[in-house]
């Protein structure tokens, strides 16, 4: 009885120690997802600014030919 007993302790122990490096383990993961998230969201954001930009100044140039047209 006691060898099984040690037995069990035993594979009690090896599972609890592979239990806490897969948790770990999936801690980063899950800091790297994150991580990655928040910078493809930062990249998106800047995407929509350069591209706001880009039409406002396509606007600007069009309204300056045409305030030209409607000079000359």
């Amino acid at each position: 009885m006691l060898s099984w007993c040690s037995h069990i302790l035993v594979d009690y122990k090896m599972f609890k120690t592979h239990l806490e490096k897969l948790t770990k383990e999936h801690g980063e993961y899950v800091k790297l997802v994150h991580n990655l998230a928040k910078f493809l969201q930062i990249d998106a954001l800047s995407e929509l600014f350069v591209a706001w930009v880009n039409t406002l100044l396509e606007s600007e140039v069009r309204d300056k030919k045409e305030v030209q047209k409607y000079k000359g």
